[in-house]
């Protein structure tokens, strides 16, 4: 590792204000940060931890909301909060690069790959030639390991996937061979085999490159691949810096180490009783969906078959596209199938119209992927759990004490009842949703990638929520997921879909111990973090911690 007594890159002292009604003084207090050619630097934190704020000022690209109290960038011996707009224009994207989250977002939908990237050389390499900057961007995709880059160079950014969209931005910010690196949750949004793809390229291209990058991410799981020094950030503040080895494994802070045991791992939790003999309260059998597009049928959904029991969990896992949705949507109907039944409680939920479909829907229920999206910001919590009720004719005092019951339940009380979604967190929303759906009294609830969303350490507290939820209302769940890593904490069994087939299905023990489909393997291998096996807290000692973090 390089030493850290010549840094490329010194943050000193940095403090960032947030406006005077924010939660809090600082955006960022105080931050130290040193980063050396040849590694990569993981800053990892909660949502609003500073991680973004801090990493901005590095371009000097602070929001306008913000203000700079005091602190020192210190690149190639100057500050870099100190340089002129024209000496700022050199430095960003040739010698500082920034991956940022959403590749579709970064890239102009309207203007061909090629041209895009040759902007770059425009900007900061004008010496070179037309001819030559195709020449070296046709390089730079065969670099990013992008298939056809002659195609790719001419298509448009709708015509290519989102991964490769993604090492697109990336070869636009490697272009100029910058000496740092700045990747802003550049992963988050791809599926986990692309995923692995990205971080595998991005070590690489540390090789090669001998630049220094920071890496912004809440999953320790990416930690675990790819960093070489690791800075803990919470609330503005970095309160624990040190190797991989030593934050993973011997995490010192209480956040740290609250952080790292959210950290998902590929290890089952439950185990399905087999010799069961009550009957299934959902059996779906040869369900086919298929999307006419005009110029040809897309089958989009071929032939599920599964059947569960009250209690019971089946964790649906696969890549975008897989049909994961789709089987979600033909599941409440919000999409009807082309053909094959779904039965629940022994009642053919697809032979239903009018109001007998009204009456049987509120026994199946959905929990949706996005919480910001999906609770409307103009309504109150306490009229959005109570509207189904009030619908389904059950009297005004006791649709409100049972909105009281549930609010309580998933950890919001009554106090929650009057005030709108603008006013909670995002793991905070979902809970909402969770109330939500179950104020129905639901047999089978459907939870369409409901925690992909949330930080680690929220996406653990709801998954142990809906895992207690499921024991008190003894309901079938279906929880969809990309990550295999989620769905290990709280199926029973497993089904893995590929191109809208269930290619794979079994205990969760017997997929995540003996995977049988090479697609299912696939998946495993590129888990993040499945060769780690950090500390576990008791869950007395993490509960203590939660409270002792919410008083401070």
């Amino acid at each position: 590792m390089p030493s850290a007594d010549h840094p490329i890159l010194e943050i000193i002292d940095l403090t960032i204000t947030l406006p005077i009604r924010a939660d809090r003084t600082y955006a960022v207090e105080n931050v130290s940060l040193k980063i050396n050619r040849g590694e990569i630097m993981c800053v990892v934190g909660e949502s609003g931890s500073g991680k973004s704020v801090m990493t901005s000022a590095v371009l000097n690209d602070i929001a306008s909301t913000l203000t700079l109290q005091s602190g020192q960038i210190l690149f190639d011996g100057k500050d870099v909060l100190k340089l002129s707009q024209k000496e700022l224009n050199k430095l960003r994207g040739a010698r500082i690069s920034m991956i940022y989250q959403e590749p579709m977002a970064a890239l102009n939908p309207s203007i061909k790959i090629g041209k895009q990237v040759e902007e770059v050389f425009s900007l900061h390499r004008p010496e070179i030639s037309a001819s030559q900057r195709r020449v070296e961007t046709i390089k730079l995709l065969e670099q990013m390991k992008l298939p056809t880059p002659e195609r790719i160079y001419a298509s448009y950014p709708h015509q290519v996937s989102g991964g490769q969209c993604q090492r697109i931005v990336i070869a636009m910010a490697l272009a100029c061979k910058p000496d740092i690196l700045i990747a802003d949750e550049p992963t988050t949004a791809l599926d986990v085999t692309t995923q692995a793809e990205i971080l595998r390229l991005i070590q690489d291209l540390k090789e090669v490159y001998d630049n220094g990058t920071i890496f912004i991410t809440h999953d320790f799981g990416i930690v675990a691949d790819i960093a070489d020094r690791v800075a803990v950030m919470c609330k503005g503040k970095i309160i624990e810096q040190g190797s991989k080895e030593e934050i993973l494994m011997s995490p010192k802070e209480p956040y740290t180490k609250l952080l790292v045991d959210a950290m998902p791992l590929l290890k089952t939790t439950r185990t399905p009783v087999l010799d069961r003999d009550d009957a299934p309260v959902l059996e779906v059998n040869s369900l086919h969906k298929i999307y006419d597009t005009g110029s040809k049928e897309v089958h989009a959904l071929k032939d599920a078959n599964f059947l569960l029991r009250k209690g019971e969990t089946l964790g649906v896992v696969g890549e975008s596209g897989s049909g994961k949705s789709t089987l979600a949507k033909t599941l409440i109907r919000l999409a009807e199938p082309t053909s094959g039944s779904i039965m629940i409680n022994h009642q053919d939920f697809l032979a239903l119209s009018g109001e007998d479909l009204v009456k049987a829907r509120k026994n199946i229920q959905m929990i949706f992927q996005d919480p910001f999206g999906s609770l409307n910001p103009s309504q109150t919590v306490g009229y959005m759990v109570t509207r189904g009720l009030l619908l389904q004719g059950v009297p005004a005092a006791e649709a409100h004490q049972r909105a009281v019951e549930l609010l309580t339940q998933v950890g919001l009380g009554e106090q929650s009842l009057h005030r709108k979604p603008i006013n909670f967190s995002g793991g905070q929303r979902q809970r909402i949703g969770i109330a939500r759906a179950l104020s129905m009294g639901p047999d089978v609830l459907v939870a369409d990638e409901s925690v992909s969303a949330l930080d680690l350490s929220v996406q653990k507290q709801v998954l142990k929520l809906m895992n207690d939820l499921q024991k008190s209302y003894e309901m079938a769940i279906i929880f969809i997921t990309h990550d295999l890593r989620v769905a290990a904490q709280i199926s029973d069994y497993i089904t893995v879909m590929e191109k809208g087939i269930m290619v794979e299905f079994g205990s969760a023990e017997q997929v995540f111990n003996n995977p049988k489909h090479d697609y299912t393997k696939k998946l495993l291998n590129a888990a993040p973090g499945r060769n780690w096996n950090p500390p576990r807290l008791d869950p007395k000692e993490a509960a203590r911690i939660v409270r002792e973090l919410e008083e401070f």
